[in-house]
């Protein structure tokens, strides 16, 4: 079977004829999972599969010969509606002319359309009262089986496919006789009937070859016909999967020839090329497509999988060839990872790195070359020292710092380790930001200060310590929005002091930015611009702030530049698909898409966007294959495993994620990150046994870890599993005793239960020590002198948590008062709390839900002059 016709690959779905009755047709179903088939299913003809269809003859004529006139003027009333936009109306009036005339086709038709119109499900209904009275009408079948398919039942809407060919429309060649057979073809072929597929496959190919002028004008065929491609890739499916693999090459290269970009369809052909026998060829297009794909993780390992061994010959020759060819360098470097050969590739890289020092890909190979070789001290080693080099490749080089923080075979970088690491006074500054965006993840709130109050305070100014210590300003929850502001004035000053007028300017329209003073915040970026800050972070807040004016031209304008400084600035290619998708240009933000995927093919964010942008074209396959194979890359990421549980979830597809997430845990006992997800995933089917199973498996592999063992008792809490948490905050304890956030949890919860006081006062008194204005332990502190009966100490304490004015602080402080008397001012705390709670209602919380309750309680009490239930003391004075 050969395509006669041209085209490109397909992204997009033609729109169906019936838009109302279903997703379009290229798209996937709503995603019900037929079971496997067997071998004799999937070589059945049409004629061949059970039950055979046949068109029932029109209903008998029961009714008289003329409709009554007061249904055929409804009708009429109704069609009228339904051109002014009226459905509601429209709707009203059909049916009042159907309890006139029950047995009109017409008018049961007629309503199922304008329901379908209107997602309504009783379209279905109504179509079906229109079938059984007249069956034979195309249209009406296709309707009728494209709802039952999207509805999940592919049966149903086989049977009703299969009827529309039997219909004296059909047999006319009805221009959506093409429509029935591409639907009914791909339905079968999702159904595992091969070649009862491709039977209609190849009769929708000749309709196509043959077509006249009143098919080209049917939408859906308008559509295969301006994208044959789709057809292609579909029957190459059932070839493939018959493993009839000379076929499905004929089709696929010539889809292939016109979109050389579409990797995952060029690794198509080639794992085809090797299946049939063609291992050499598979292997030079394999090479060819590293080249093509600068190298990236899955030309890499595509080529790894088809030349095995191999792989090493071919790259070595080509670099050897041509040493200035990075991306073939580096490939070579991958591939003798991936073979064990690190001492090979070690100095591939060293020979790299005198060409390349500053190419973030480099550094990149260099930090996992260390990585796998536990060596992580090494790896921030490497990166403090590419970051000291160029801190204005920060926006590039901070993913790579941020990957030593997760979990992997080797371990993962702790605080301690970039603590212990002596560094030259240049790379001082460096060493302090990642020190600080280390401490940020291990949740040590006063290293991070710290470690960022350091770095600000060294000469000569280090920017992106200063652009870290403000936003750690902005999110300080101990700080007044005055005493923000404030402070980052002051910050600014300091830069200006330091000489850098570029940076104190930047830092000016930063905050104005924040504060969503979008004009004057443009007016500091330009000042700053003509200081000659060129920082990349500069030109993505300037492209902010003139984005928030409405000069999008100018926002647009100046991403593109980032980009172009700089390719692998994720933030960039976000904040412009973004632009282009709010402005409505989809073709703009999908090129936006194709240059990020060009220049860093391994980025996780550009996968993520890609497959969020299927999911919402529902072309779900698409979607699930992204994810998974960013899950097969990438499952210790917890952005990646928050991705795909979130597909999973928004497809009503839970359980398939289950065996799994199951699997990968199976062979990563180390990795929490994927525990905690499948744990989740079990939360979510409301299987908490099971969660709490993996929960404690986990707890016996991370046993000597304490910021994932402090993880896991946030996971055990959020699941009320109150006795594991307190254990693990325990056990967290016995590794470190200083880690100020066990200390206060475990602290504050024992004051809520009014136990062990006099211990919980000494640990959260060791976390204020760490960190003396942190809102949090100064609650708890406060709550626990509360419990212990000290409520004039409490009130200090809670006073100064309160000032960031979270509902569950005030109402604490709101029941210290009224011990001591002040009912007003308790009573005034209690109201704060409870519209700090309604402020955010829509997402509200199972917690704030209940403290809502008791706010609203306390408040009738107040407001009946009763006494106020308020918080009892613990068994400790």
């Amino acid at each position: 079977m050969v395509l006669a016709l041209g085209g490109c690959a397909a992204q997009s779905a033609p729109q169906s004829r019936q838009p109302a009755t279903g997703p379009a047709a290229a798209t996937d179903p709503a995603p019900a999972r037929p079971d496997d088939v067997t071998d004799s299913k999937a070589k059945l003809t049409l004629d061949e599969i059970e039950p055979l269809p046949k068109l029932p003859h029109a209903a008998e004529e029961t009714k008289p010969s003329e409709p009554p006139l007061e249904a055929i003027r409804l009708f009429a009333k109704a069609r009228i509606a339904m051109l002014d936009g009226q459905r509601l109306d429209a709707s009203r009036l059909l049916e009042q002319a159907i309890s006139l005339d029950a047995e009109s086709f017409e008018l049961h038709k007629a309503l199922g359309d304008l329901y379908a119109a209107a997602s309504d499900a009783r379209a279905g209904e109504e179509w079906e009262k229109a079938a059984a009275i007249e069956p034979d009408h195309l249209d009406l079948q296709i309707d009728l089986g494209r709802r039952a398919v999207d509805d999940g039942d592919a049966a149903k809407g086989i049977e009703h496919l299969r009827l529309g060919l039997l219909t004296a429309d059909y047999r006319r060649d009805d221009p959506a006789a093409g429509e029935d057979d591409f639907v009914l073809a791909r339905t079968l072929q999702q159904q595992g009937y091969d070649r009862a597929a491709l039977q209609m496959y190849e009769r929708l190919l000749a309709r196509l070859r043959a077509a006249h002028f009143a098919t080209r004008m049917n939408p859906q065929m308008a559509a295969l016909l301006s994208r044959p491609d789709l057809l292609a890739l579909h029957v190459a499916a059932l070839y493939e999967k018959n493993k009839s693999y000379a076929p499905a090459l004929s089709l696929l290269r010539a889809v292939g020839a016109h979109v050389p970009g579409d990797f995952e369809l060029q690794a198509r052909i080639i794992r085809d090329e090797a299946s049939a026998g063609e291992p050499d060829l598979a292997s030079r297009d394999a090479t060819e497509l590293v080249a093509r794909f600068h190298a990236d993780a899955r030309s890499v390992s595509l080529l790894a999988e088809v030349a095995g061994d191999g792989a090493i010959g071919m790259l070595g020759k080509l670099h050897e060839a041509d040493p200035r060819d990075r991306d073939v360098a580096y490939a070579l470097a991958d591939v003798l990872v991936g073979r064990n050969r690190a001492t090979d590739a070690s100095n591939v890289l060293a020979d790299a790195a005198a060409r390349w020092p500053e190419d973030p890909r480099l550094i990149r190979r260099q930090m996992d070359l260390r990585r796998i070789t536990g060596d992580l001290k090494g790896a921030a080693g490497l990166a403090i020292a590419a970051f000291a080099r160029r801190p204005d490749h920060e926006i590039e080089l901070s993913p790579l710092w941020d990957s030593l923080a997760q979990a992997s075979p080797h371990g993962r970088l702790h605080v301690a380790d970039v603590e212990s690491i002596s560094v030259p006074a240049a790379s001082e500054p460096a060493r302090l930001v990642l020190l600080a965006r280390l401490a940020e993840v291990e949740h040590r709130d006063g290293v991070e200060r710290e470690a960022l109050t350091r770095a600000v305070g060294l000469r000569p100014a280090f920017a992106p310590a200063f652009r870290e210590m403000l936003a750690l300003i902005w999110s300080d929850d101990g700080r007044t929005q005055q005493q923000k502001i404030d402070a980052a004035r002051d910050l600014s000053n300091e830069a200006s002091n330091a000489g850098d007028a570029g940076l104190a300017a930047e830092l000016r329209g930063q905050a104005l930015l924040d504060l969503g003073e979008a004009q004057p915040a443009a007016t500091e970026f330009a000042a700053a611009v003509k200081a000659g800050n060129r920082a990349a972070e500069l030109t993505m807040n300037f492209a902010a702030a003139l984005h928030g004016i409405g000069d999008d031209q100018g926002a647009q304008s100046l991403l593109w530049k980032v980009i172009s400084d700089r390719p692998l600035a994720t933030d960039a290619y976000e904040e412009l698909y973004a632009i282009y998708q709010k402005r409505e240009e989809p073709e703009r933000a999908k090129g936006v898409m194709t240059v990020w995927l060009s220049a860093d093919p391994d980025s996780i964010a550009a996968q993520q966007l890609q497959a969020r942008e299927a999911f919402g074209q529902r072309r779900f396959t698409d979607a699930e294959h992204i994810l998974l194979e960013l899950l097969g890359r990438h499952d210790a990421d917890p952005r990646v495993l928050g991705a795909v549980e979130q597909f999973y979830s928004e497809t009503g597809r839970l359980k398939d994620l289950i065996p799994i997430l199951q699997q990968r845990l199976a062979a990563e006992r180390w990795n929490s990150s994927l525990a905690l997800a499948l744990s989740e995933a079990y939360e979510g089917l409301h299987q908490r046994d099971e969660a709490l199973h993996v929960l404690d498996a986990l707890r016996e592999a991370i046993a000597s870890d304490a910021n994932a063992l402090y993880s896991l008792a946030g996971a055990y809490s959020r699941m009320a599993a109150s006795d594991r948490s307190e254990q693990v905050l325990a056990q967290v304890l016995k590794l470190d005793p200083s880690f100020a956030g066990a200390n206060n949890d475990l602290g504050y919860t024992w004051a809520e239960q009014g136990k062990n006081l006099l211990q919980a006062e000494a640990m959260v008194a060791r976390a204020l020590r760490a960190e003396p204005d942190n809102p949090s332990f100064l609650d708890s502190m406060g709550w626990v002198l509360y419990k212990r009966g000290k409520f004039q100490e409490a009130v200090k304490d809670l006073a100064r948590a309160a000032v960031g004015a979270e509902p569950v602080v005030l109402d604490h402080l709101g029941d210290a008062l009224y011990r001591l008397g002040d009912h007003d001012k308790a009573a005034a705390q209690w109201k704060q709390a409870a519209a700090k709670i309604g402020e955010a209602r829509e997402d509200e919380r199972d917690d704030l839900k209940e403290l809502r309750r008791s706010l609203e309680k306390k408040q009738e009490q107040v407001a009946a002059g009763k006494t106020v239930n308020v918080a009892t003391v613990g068994e400790e004075k």
